[in-house]
Protein backbone atom coordinates (compact mmCIF):
# COMPACT_ATOMS: atom_id res chain seq x y z
CA UNK A 1 0.00 0.00 0.00
CA UNK A 2 1.36 3.32 -0.86
CA UNK A 3 1.80 6.73 1.27
CA UNK A 4 -0.96 8.35 -0.22
CA UNK A 5 -3.34 4.85 -0.11
CA UNK A 6 -2.51 4.97 3.48
CA UNK A 7 -2.79 8.65 4.37
CA UNK A 8 -6.58 8.32 2.78
CA UNK A 9 -7.02 5.03 4.69
CA UNK A 10 -6.21 6.82 7.42
CA UNK A 11 -8.84 9.55 7.31
CA UNK A 12 -11.49 7.83 6.35
CA UNK A 13 -11.03 5.40 9.02
CA UNK A 14 -10.85 8.54 11.72
CA UNK A 15 -14.03 9.75 10.65
CA UNK A 16 -16.26 7.38 12.39
CA UNK A 17 -20.09 6.87 12.09
CA UNK A 18 -22.05 9.53 9.91
CA UNK A 19 -24.78 11.24 11.14
CA UNK A 20 -27.27 9.28 8.91
CA UNK A 21 -25.84 5.74 10.17
CA UNK A 22 -26.56 7.07 13.59
CA UNK A 23 -29.99 7.74 13.25
CA UNK A 24 -30.56 4.16 11.76
CA UNK A 25 -29.21 3.05 14.77
CA UNK A 26 -31.68 4.76 17.17
CA UNK A 27 -34.50 3.91 14.65
CA UNK A 28 -33.66 0.27 14.36
CA UNK A 29 -32.81 0.06 18.40
CA UNK A 30 -36.47 1.87 19.06
CA UNK A 31 -38.13 -0.81 16.84
CA UNK A 32 -36.16 -3.82 18.88
CA UNK A 33 -37.20 -2.17 22.64
CA UNK A 34 -40.83 -1.94 20.77
CA UNK A 35 -40.46 -5.50 20.03
CA UNK A 36 -39.26 -6.21 24.00
CA UNK A 37 -42.08 -4.40 25.37
CA UNK A 38 -44.77 -5.77 23.63
CA UNK A 39 -43.63 -9.36 23.62
CA UNK A 40 -40.97 -10.14 26.33
CA UNK A 41 -41.95 -7.74 29.41
CA UNK A 42 -45.38 -9.32 29.78
CA UNK A 43 -43.76 -12.53 29.83
CA UNK A 44 -41.56 -11.70 32.43
CA UNK A 45 -44.79 -10.05 34.70
CA UNK A 46 -46.69 -12.77 34.25
CA UNK A 47 -43.69 -15.32 35.05
CA UNK A 48 -44.89 -14.52 38.85
CA UNK A 49 -48.75 -16.31 38.32
CA UNK A 50 -47.87 -19.97 38.89
CA UNK A 51 -46.01 -18.97 41.97
CA UNK A 52 -49.05 -17.43 43.07
CA UNK A 53 -51.47 -20.21 42.40
CA UNK A 54 -49.02 -22.27 44.26
CA UNK A 55 -49.33 -20.45 46.97
CA UNK A 56 -52.74 -20.03 46.92
CA UNK A 57 -53.80 -23.31 46.05
CA UNK A 58 -51.87 -24.51 49.23
CA UNK A 59 -53.11 -21.32 51.74
CA UNK A 60 -57.13 -22.01 50.23
CA UNK A 61 -56.05 -26.07 51.18
CA UNK A 62 -54.58 -25.54 54.55
CA UNK A 63 -57.45 -22.75 55.83
CA UNK A 64 -59.97 -24.94 54.83
CA UNK A 65 -59.07 -28.51 56.40
CA UNK A 66 -58.13 -26.01 59.75
CA UNK A 67 -62.07 -25.15 59.44
CA UNK A 68 -63.54 -28.34 59.14
CA UNK A 69 -61.90 -29.64 61.91
CA UNK A 70 -65.06 -27.69 63.56
CA UNK A 71 -67.97 -29.06 64.91
CA UNK A 72 -71.52 -28.53 62.53
CA UNK A 73 -72.99 -26.13 64.71
CA UNK A 74 -72.72 -24.68 68.05
CA UNK A 75 -75.58 -26.86 69.27
CA UNK A 76 -73.54 -30.10 68.48
CA UNK A 77 -71.54 -32.30 70.02
CA UNK A 78 -67.93 -32.30 68.78
CA UNK A 79 -68.11 -36.22 69.35
CA UNK A 80 -71.20 -36.33 67.44
CA UNK A 81 -72.96 -37.94 70.41
CA UNK A 82 -75.47 -35.59 70.13
CA UNK A 83 -76.81 -33.36 67.49
CA UNK A 84 -78.61 -30.40 66.98
CA UNK A 85 -81.75 -31.07 64.87
CA UNK A 86 -83.05 -28.23 62.10
CA UNK A 87 -86.57 -28.51 63.26
CA UNK A 88 -86.42 -28.99 66.64
CA UNK A 89 -89.16 -27.48 68.65
CA UNK A 90 -86.84 -27.05 71.86
CA UNK A 91 -84.72 -23.54 70.64
CA UNK A 92 -81.83 -25.13 72.71
CA UNK A 93 -81.90 -28.32 70.55
CA UNK A 94 -82.24 -26.33 67.24
CA UNK A 95 -79.77 -25.79 64.77
CA UNK A 96 -78.01 -22.02 65.18
CA UNK A 97 -80.43 -19.70 62.39
CA UNK A 98 -79.23 -18.83 59.41
CA UNK A 99 -78.94 -14.97 60.38
CA UNK A 100 -77.07 -16.08 63.17
CA UNK A 101 -74.58 -18.11 61.39
CA UNK A 102 -71.14 -16.10 63.12
CA UNK A 103 -68.48 -16.42 66.29
CA UNK A 104 -70.42 -16.51 69.59
CA UNK A 105 -69.59 -14.88 72.52
CA UNK A 106 -66.48 -14.59 73.31
CA UNK A 107 -65.17 -16.08 70.34
CA UNK A 108 -63.13 -13.50 68.52
CA UNK A 109 -60.70 -13.03 65.34
CA UNK A 110 -57.66 -12.49 67.34
CA UNK A 111 -58.26 -16.18 69.19
CA UNK A 112 -59.29 -18.61 66.14
CA UNK A 113 -59.00 -21.46 68.42
CA UNK A 114 -62.02 -20.72 70.16
CA UNK A 115 -63.81 -21.16 67.19
CA UNK A 116 -66.00 -24.11 68.20
CA UNK A 117 -68.36 -24.69 64.98
CA UNK A 118 -67.61 -23.73 61.31
CA UNK A 119 -69.86 -21.11 60.85
CA UNK A 120 -67.97 -19.01 63.76
CA UNK A 121 -65.49 -18.31 60.91
CA UNK A 122 -68.12 -15.59 59.75
CA UNK A 123 -66.77 -13.62 62.66
CA UNK A 124 -69.27 -10.83 63.23
CA UNK A 125 -71.76 -11.56 60.00
CA UNK A 126 -73.59 -14.06 58.75
CA UNK A 127 -72.16 -12.43 55.23
CA UNK A 128 -68.59 -13.76 55.66
CA UNK A 129 -65.51 -12.33 56.57
CA UNK A 130 -62.21 -11.31 55.34
CA UNK A 131 -58.29 -12.13 56.34
CA UNK A 132 -55.17 -10.62 55.31
CA UNK A 133 -54.12 -7.94 53.26
CA UNK A 134 -56.03 -4.69 54.09
CA UNK A 135 -56.41 -3.45 50.48
CA UNK A 136 -57.67 -7.04 49.36
CA UNK A 137 -60.18 -6.62 52.19
CA UNK A 138 -61.46 -3.21 50.77
CA UNK A 139 -60.38 -1.93 54.47
CA UNK A 140 -62.69 -5.10 56.50
CA UNK A 141 -60.54 -6.76 57.67
CA UNK A 142 -61.23 -9.42 60.23
CA UNK A 143 -58.13 -10.36 61.37
CA UNK A 144 -54.68 -11.76 59.87
CA UNK A 145 -53.95 -14.59 57.75
CA UNK A 146 -51.81 -16.25 60.71
CA UNK A 147 -54.86 -16.11 62.85
CA UNK A 148 -56.70 -18.86 60.46
CA UNK A 149 -52.96 -20.79 60.18
CA UNK A 150 -51.85 -20.91 64.22
CA UNK A 151 -48.07 -21.23 63.82
CA UNK A 152 -47.60 -19.73 60.74
CA UNK A 153 -44.63 -17.53 60.49
CA UNK A 154 -45.92 -13.58 60.73
CA UNK A 155 -45.64 -12.71 57.05
CA UNK A 156 -45.40 -15.48 55.19
CA UNK A 157 -48.85 -14.71 53.52
CA UNK A 158 -48.17 -10.82 52.77
CA UNK A 159 -50.17 -9.47 49.77
CA UNK A 160 -53.13 -12.56 50.02
CA UNK A 161 -56.37 -12.00 51.75
CA UNK A 162 -58.90 -15.03 52.18
CA UNK A 163 -62.78 -14.60 52.46
CA UNK A 164 -64.95 -17.25 54.47
CA UNK A 165 -68.42 -17.52 54.41
CA UNK A 166 -70.49 -20.21 55.79
CA UNK A 167 -74.45 -20.80 54.86
CA UNK A 168 -76.83 -23.46 55.05
CA UNK A 169 -77.27 -25.77 51.84
CA UNK A 170 -79.49 -28.45 52.31
CA UNK A 171 -80.10 -29.28 48.71
CA UNK A 172 -76.06 -29.19 48.16
CA UNK A 173 -76.37 -26.96 44.62
CA UNK A 174 -74.64 -24.02 45.20
CA UNK A 175 -77.94 -21.73 46.75
CA UNK A 176 -78.63 -20.29 50.05
CA UNK A 177 -81.20 -21.56 52.51
CA UNK A 178 -83.19 -18.98 54.75
CA UNK A 179 -83.55 -22.11 56.97
CA UNK A 180 -81.71 -24.54 59.37
CA UNK A 181 -80.41 -27.92 57.56
CA UNK A 182 -78.00 -30.67 57.48
CA UNK A 183 -75.99 -29.19 55.70
CA UNK A 184 -73.42 -26.36 55.80
CA UNK A 185 -71.57 -24.92 52.69
CA UNK A 186 -67.78 -23.74 53.45
CA UNK A 187 -66.57 -20.76 51.17
CA UNK A 188 -63.33 -19.74 50.96
CA UNK A 189 -61.73 -17.48 48.26
CA UNK A 190 -58.17 -16.72 48.12
CA UNK A 191 -57.37 -13.27 46.86
CA UNK A 192 -54.15 -12.42 45.27
CA UNK A 193 -54.68 -9.17 43.62
CA UNK A 194 -53.58 -9.00 39.87
CA UNK A 195 -52.86 -12.37 40.02
CA UNK A 196 -56.13 -13.90 40.32
CA UNK A 197 -58.81 -14.93 42.82
CA UNK A 198 -59.12 -18.85 43.99
CA UNK A 199 -63.01 -20.59 45.06
CA UNK A 200 -62.49 -23.47 47.40
CA UNK A 201 -65.86 -25.10 48.53
CA UNK A 202 -66.48 -27.98 51.00
CA UNK A 203 -69.66 -28.92 53.05
CA UNK A 204 -69.99 -29.91 56.73
CA UNK A 205 -73.02 -31.96 57.49
CA UNK A 206 -74.72 -32.43 60.31
CA UNK A 207 -73.16 -35.92 61.57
Amino acid sequence: MCANQRRQYRAAYQQGVTLVELVIAIVLLALAMTGLSQFLFPQIASSATPYYQTRAAALGQAVMSEILTRQFDQRSDPFSIERCNPSASEAALRCTAPNALKADSGETAANTNSFNDVDDYNVTSPQGSCWGDNSLCQGQVDGPITALLPGSPANEYANFAVTIRVVYDGQRNGSVQTQQSNHKRVMVEVLTSQYGNYQFTAYRSNY
